[in-house]
């Protein structure tokens, strides 16, 4: 399993640039970044390659929640 990537921000228009770049030095994390938002839409990594994912951040952390309980 490889580890997940996230970057928190304001807007889900908010730059991609730092996540493509950490992707290209870190392989073990291409494919696997999020640009986190609140209005965010729900999208994999692989249907808007090459750029990171997107998740709303309610969704985010519901999932903490869930995790950590």
């Amino acid at each position: 399993m490889n580890p997940l990537a996230f970057e928190i921000a304001s807007s889900p228009r908010h730059g991609r640039g730092g996540l493509n770049y950490f992707a290209t030095r870190n392989k073990r994390f291409r494919g696997n970044c999020y640009l986190v938002s609140p209005d965010s839409e729900v999208r994999h990594p692989s249907v808007i390659r090459p750029a990171p994912g997107m998740l709303p951040l309610d969704d985010l952390l519901v999932a903490i929640g869930v995790q950590a309980h």
